[in-house]
């Protein structure tokens, strides 16, 4: 069974929003499963739980198939990645990067600690991000001034 994921690619002045638990050595950005609700529904309960922060949520951008283990636990997931803005965001747009705790009900862990950061395109360059492809997705949306068309893409093996 597919595992439905929906995320938010909130670009602020040539910056993206990128995050990692603090177990993790790669990032992705914000976002989480959707439990019983619409895509858009999750996005904004998954931004109020992470960010603490209410948002605008605009085109869909692209889905990505993808597969990853969180723990022991190997998902299928189909993910949907949404162009976000948030709307009473000022001060952190201002931080270059924060830490929020999220609790974390659904899984082993009772608390979540994420890092955030805001990157431009030559720190995600070198940045580890997951899935692989997003990186590339994200790179394009930081080098061109229109939005490229919406796509369907698969994990890149490897």
């Amino acid at each position: 069974m597919k595992h439905t994921r929906t995320c938010a690619v909130i670009n602020y002045q040539g910056k993206i929003l990128l995050h990692r638990s603090e177990d993790s050595n790669h990032y992705a950005v914000p976002g989480g499963a959707v439990e019983r609700e619409t895509t858009r529904e999750a996005l904004l309960r998954e931004m109020q739980e992470e960010l603490g922060k209410k948002i605008r949520i605009g085109e869909l951008l692209f889905l990505i198939e993808n597969y990853f283990s969180i723990g022991e636990t190997v998902y299928d997931a189909i993910e949907f990645y949404y162009q976000v803005d948030l709307v009473e965001g000022e001060d952190l747009y201002a931080r270059p990067s924060f830490t929020k705790i999220e609790h974390y009900p659904q899984g082993e862990q009772e608390v979540y600690t994420l890092h955030f950061v805001w990157v431009d395109q030559a720190t995600l360059q070198n940045l580890p991000i997951e899935p692989v492809i997003l990186k590339k997705k994200l790179l394009e949306l930081l080098q061109y001034e229109e939005q490229p068309p919406f796509e369907i893409l698969e994990q890149e093996e490897g």
